[in-house]
């Protein structure tokens, strides 16, 4: 039987997008099975430590545009998705708390508290930092919407240039994220790549030799 190399296909001829058609709209079906993508996302701990905020077209992505640098692929693109993650003091309340009711029925409530007491454990032991920790959690959410994308014939260009904490003023500006227990972690685009361009993916895309890359131990 032939392998099935469909994914390995998709994530080696994926390409980020530099310039996007301005005219392409992206269908609803096609967006929620991204958003749907990132939602059933793989999430450390089972912690919901991250939410998102779909951005079309109009008037909160004209006020946004600066913060991206004007970037052309952030204004032509047919939407784009940020990755709101959660802060330090609300991941160790609110956050697990929420996270442990939802996932881990009633009748094993008493696992709730040992998953927490788990959790801060681990992050003593390794001393990691919970606001960054949620943020990376969210790099997950966005290797899954690249591939769920691709998989739709549907261009993406993820971005960290932005100023985060400018994009913060104007989310918090429009109540669309609490700034006090949120912040912009990543976000991406999505749309069709206007191929005409020669600047639409600058140069090929190259990876680091794989005898060089993976090392399997023995």
């Amino acid at each position: 039987m032939a392998k099935n190399t469909h994914v390995l296909d998709l994530i080696k001829t994926r390409r980020s997008t530099k310039r996007m058609i301005p005219t392409y709209t992206i269908s609803d079906e096609d967006l929620r099975s991204i958003t749907e993508a990132i939602r059933w996302t793989s999430m450390s701990y089972g912690v919901w430590a991250f939410r998102i905020i779909v951005v079309p077209r109009g008037n909160l992505r004209n006020e946004l545009t600066p913060t991206f640098f004007n970037q052309p692929s952030f204004v032509n693109s047919s939407h784009v998705i940020l990755f709101i993650s959660n802060k330090e003091e609300y991941i160790k309340g609110e956050g697990m708390k929420y996270s442990y009711e939802q996932t881990i029925p009633d009748n094993a409530a008493s696992v709730r508290q040992d998953m927490v007491n788990a959790v801060a454990t681990n992050w003593e032991i390794n001393k990691v930092i919970p606001e960054e920790w949620a943020s990376k959690q969210s790099y997950i959410g966005l290797g899954s919407a690249m591939i769920a994308a691709a998989d739709l014939g549907i261009d993406s260009a993820p971005y960290e240039g932005f100023n985060r904490f400018e994009v913060d003023k104007v989310l918090a500006k429009h109540n669309l994220i609490d700034p006090q227990n949120e912040r912009l972690s990543v976000a991406i685009s999505f749309g069709k790549a206007d191929l005409e361009d020669t600047m639409v993916h600058f140069f090929d895309k190259i990876r680091m030799d794989e005898d060089k890359f993976t090392t399997i131990a023995e």
